[in-house]
């Protein structure tokens, strides 16, 4: 009957160890945290969308179609 119960104080203690471990082992692999990184870049982009200045994509100035490069349309 014992050998069924689990002890919570015995749980709690394997989760911190196996935490840590797995943290341990994402430092160690350099290209997971490169895509954590990108991943979390991405998700503060998100969150902030409406509050960065970004124009509006679906607007479309029509005079200013086929003129060359300029500063505010590097590439025409």
């Amino acid at each position: 009957m014992s050998a069924a119960t689990i002890d919570p104080q015995a749980a709690a203690d394997v989760a911190p160890k196996s935490r840590n471990r797995a943290w341990a082992k994402l430092r160690r692999n350099h290209p997971a945290l490169v895509g954590a990184f990108f991943v979390v870049l991405f998700a503060i982009i998100a969150f902030l969308a409406p509050v960065l200045p970004i124009a509006d994509p679906a607007a479309t100035n029509w005079s200013a179609i086929r003129l060359p490069p300029s500063a505010e349309h590097w590439l025409g």
